[in-house]
């Protein structure tokens, strides 16, 4: 039987072993047994070709993983015990039986030739889970939940390279020693062949949120699918559209906080995934692959944009109701459609740089990147990187105030003057704060000159 507990050692980062170890000794005291399961396994076997693994920095599937542990006896009474036992607080419960412990982050001695350093370890999420199985009334629905053991909790995985544990505390009169690797599936095999497979022929059908993770998984690693579950995948696809908007608006965001979001969605481009989930929706898959956009949020509302950029006007509506889409994304929606159909009508009317302004000005940030990484219009490409690169934050050096005091009546005229300044600003007639001055007082005449 193969043993991650040298691998372990030495890649995982110290304050996490202590977590693991702290869990097993608790566990050990509760004669249950308990295991380590999903990415922290799956990566630990990959180590070291995933350098970032031992630095313990990550949160989530997206870095180093945060602790998955799973064991029959795995209740509130336990969990209690682990926070305290590890200085952590329990965060979060579920009707799952899924349990959050946060761990304080530490910094830890690393020996060197030269002196000895520390290494930070953020604070660490532990998610403990009570051994279960699942089942599903019909294609798309969400899992009906029952106790069970860790068998049964490694055959509800979404992959093979998913569905292995490692033992922390081994079962009461079992062979099992910290570290043997249980791995029913043969995840092991799948890594060294770089494969992602699915552990039956429902799988997609069951969960078609599985279609998503399949191409997220596959990029991210460099993996390929195996060639039953290509076609698994392929024959799924019209299972899609019985997911609700929110589930497939977050496997979607999940994708848009890889690092390479544009390689995973040139390959669901590919495989039909973007066009099962919305007909329109998608792109090229060179400008997928070549878009870069911000992390955060910031960046999602970018890459939805992205990806509505072939959707009709007339559709975007049905998009953001399809993705059930919040006000802002939404309106990130729109406005892509509004700047790459609207400009066609006003080609000739954006030669000056406040005309650029004042067609984009009242556009969110996102959808003008959105646009500027998607068209093939080279006029309009420079328009929208003019208006990023050097108009978005220009303004006036005077403000309301300011006018004010210059003799500007109170009302609507203070912001048309203002606007105006702003403009005279953008094309390059007013470059100082004296200039504007005399642009002010040019518009008032000399009764309200100062």
């Amino acid at each position: 039987m193969t043993s991650l507990a040298s691998r372990l050692e030495e890649h995982l980062h110290p304050e996490r072993m202590r977590v693991l170890r702290v869990c097993a000794g608790v566990a050990e005291r509760r004669a249950i047994d308990l295991y380590l399961v999903g990415g922290a396994v799956r990566d630990t076997m990959l180590a070291p070709a995933r350098p970032s693994f031992d630095t313990g920095t990550g949160t989530g599937d997206t870095g180093t993983p945060d602790l998955d542990i799973a064991g029959p006896g795995v209740d509130r009474g336990f969990v209690s015990e682990v926070a305290e036992a590890l200085g952590g607080r329990f965060v979060a419960s579920s009707a799952f039986g899924t349990y959050k412990v946060i761990v304080p982050g530490a910094a830890t001695p690393q020996a060197t030739d030269e002196e000895t350093e520390t290494s930070d370890c953020p604070e660490i999420e532990i998610d403990l889970v009570t051994s279960r199985s699942e089942t599903y009334a019909e294609p798309g629905a969400l899992p009906e939940v029952t106790p069970g053991s860790v068998a049964d909790d490694l055959a509800r995985r979404d992959f093979s390279i998913g569905a292995m544990c490692m033992v922390l505390a081994p079962p009461t009169g079992s062979d099992l020693t910290w570290g043997d690797l249980i791995d029913p599936f043969d995840g092991e095999g799948d890594i060294e062949r770089k494969l992602i497979r699915v552990l039956h022929p429902e799988s997609f059908i069951d969960d078609p949120t599985r279609i998503f993770r399949a191409v997220r998984y596959g990029a991210r690693l460099g993996f390929g699918l195996e060639t039953g579950t290509d076609k698994l995948l392929r024959s799924a696809l019209r299972y899609i559209e019985r997911l609700s908007g929110d589930r497939v608006r977050h496997e979607l965001e999940r994708i848009f906080d890889e690092p390479q979001p544009g390689e995973i969605l040139a390959w669901a481009q590919e495989m039909g995934v973007l066009k099962a989930t919305f007909e329109e929706m998608g792109g090229d898959a060179e400008v997928l692959v070549a878009a870069k956009f911000p992390s955060g949020e910031d960046g999602r509302d970018a890459w939805t944009g992205l990806l509505a950029y072939p959707v009709p006007p007339q559709r975007s509506q049905a998009l953001s109701k399809r993705l059930n889409l919040g006000s802002r994304t939404g309106r990130v929606v729109r406005d892509v459609a509004g700047i790459r159909y609207g400009f066609h009508g006003l080609r000739s009317g954006l030669t000056r740089r406040s005309e650029i302004y004042s067609f984009l000005s009242y556009r969110s940030e996102a959808a003008i990147r959105a646009c500027a990484a998607a068209t093939e219009d080279e006029t309009l490409r420079v328009a929208l990187d003019v208006y990023l690169d050097e108009l978005i934050d220009v303004e006036p050096s005077l403000n309301g105030h300011d006018l004010q005091e210059m003799g500007v009546p109170q009302g609507p005229v203070v912001g048309q003057l203002l606007r105006q300044l702003l403009y005279a600003r953008l094309d390059g007639e007013v470059t100082t704060p004296q200039g504007e001055r005399q642009f002010v007082q040019s518009r008032l005449g000399p009764q309200t000159g100062p």
